[in-house]
């Protein structure tokens, strides 16, 4: 229920049983489904709030699922066609953020039997999204997808081949440069998204109305920073996530905790310099993973806070596959540290000096990063995370 800081600097953890376990070092593994990114503002409080989900409180089981496809197949809309000759009336559900989540919602939804999904995001591509739907986005796409060099700013391939599958039945609508601003129920037991479109760069804004069978459904991650348990022991960047340390994900506030699991970032500067003469930022990063620069540290903290950060990357480790890359260099620095503590002292002649039993020590958790090396689950150089090839499994 709590984890603190007592006064002598000491991790304290208060669990639902009233027990308080002390201890030097905790890794918050905590996650972020608890703490859904909701929409806010006017158009989604009040009545409004009838009218909208998050993804995270559909249903967890099928039975739940089934029963939101049945109820949006009672109330049928008028769903235009995609070659804009008239329009159907079937089942419609609208879903804002077309990204993992929003792709994976609507495709659930299609294959329980609703009529029509329309996708909404306020991106201009992501990569993975088919051409067919893109429309006017088409010849954009192209020289959009060229920048972006994380996998995590892309669909995995399973999400883009359902997506491709959905297309080819007409099915899906994707609306994209496309903001939602409001929702209502309208008095007909219809859902209604009022939205802001602006393509191409234009700054001319069109807005817009879409009716769904069923309340909107929001998919838009996950708030790191609603997280009231660990809101104190870290710093928080403008974007609403943890700021760590880049050698061993560290809150740089609190000496001890460290962070581990998909709210993980890390951000470098542009223009890094790798070991193949490629920059990060402007180019693949497909053959070796490059060599970090070396970044001031308080620097980098309050540029990712928000100081200067059209000057940075960053670089998300949301997939499993990253950031579990990064749990060997947690454990590493845990037990190293512990390590100092216990089998050193200070001498007159040579200063500090580690015994027997603690160089042993030191030299396990060498050989158990080596190994994690060894088999592609270690990411040492951050910049190795901007790379779909980094970690092989």
């Amino acid at each position: 229920e709590v984890v603190a800081d007592d006064a002598n600097g000491t991790a304290c953890a208060m669990t639902r049983r009233r027990r308080t376990i002390y201890s030097r070092y905790v890794v918050w593994c905590g996650g972020e489904f608890g703490h859904p990114n909701t929409p806010s503002g006017e158009g989604f409080e009040g009545e409004s709030q009838k009218a909208w989900k998050h993804y995270a409180h559909l249903g967890r089981t099928h039975e739940e699922w089934r029963a939101l496809a049945e109820r949006a197949a009672s109330n049928p809309v008028a769903v235009p066609n995609s070659n804009n000759s008239g329009s159907n009336l079937t089942s419609h559900a609208i879903v804002i953020g077309a990204y993992e989540a929003g792709v994976d919602t609507a495709c659930a939804l299609l294959r329980r039997g609703v009529g029509h999904v329309t996708l909404v995001d306020a991106e201009d591509y992501v990569a993975g999204w088919p051409l067919s739907l893109l429309g006017d986005m088409k010849q954009q796409s192209g020289k959009l997808e060229q920048g972006r060099v994380d996998p995590s700013e892309a669909l995995s391939p399973m999400s883009s081949s359902r997506l491709h599958l959905a297309a080819r039945s007409s099915r899906v609508t994707l609306v994209a440069s496309t903001k939602c601003t409001g929702v209502s129920m309208r008095a007909d037991g219809t859902f209604e998204a009022s939205i802001v479109s602006s393509t191409n760069g234009s700054a001319a804004a069109t807005a817009s109305k879409l009716v769904a069978s069923i309340p909107i459904i929001f998919c838009t991650g996950f708030d790191s920073s609603r997280c009231q348990i660990i809101n104190e022991l870290f710093k928080w960047s403008k974007g609403g996530s943890p700021i760590v340390t880049q050698d061993c994900d560290e809150s740089t506030i609190s000496p001890g905790f460290f962070l581990s699991g998909a709210m993980l970032r890390h951000w470098i500067p542009k223009g890094t310099s790798t070991s193949n003469g490629e920059v990060s930022g402007c180019e693949r990063i497909d053959r070796e993973c490059s060599t970090d620069a070396t970044v001031d540290e308080e620097k980098s903290s309050k540029e990712g806070a928000g100081e200067e950060r059209d000057q940075l990357i960053e670089i998300i480790f949301c997939f499993i596959y990253k950031y579990r890359s990064r749990f060997p260099i947690v454990a590493g620095e845990i037990i190293s540290r512990m390590v100092y503590e216990i089998h050193t002292e200070t001498t007159h002649d040579h200063g500090i000096v580690i015994d027997g039993v603690g160089m042993k020590r030191l030299d396990k958790v060498e050989k158990m990063l080596a190994l994690y090396q060894e088999r592609g689950m270690l990411t040492n150089k951050l910049t190795c995370a901007l790379s779909c090839s980094a970690v092989r499994i």
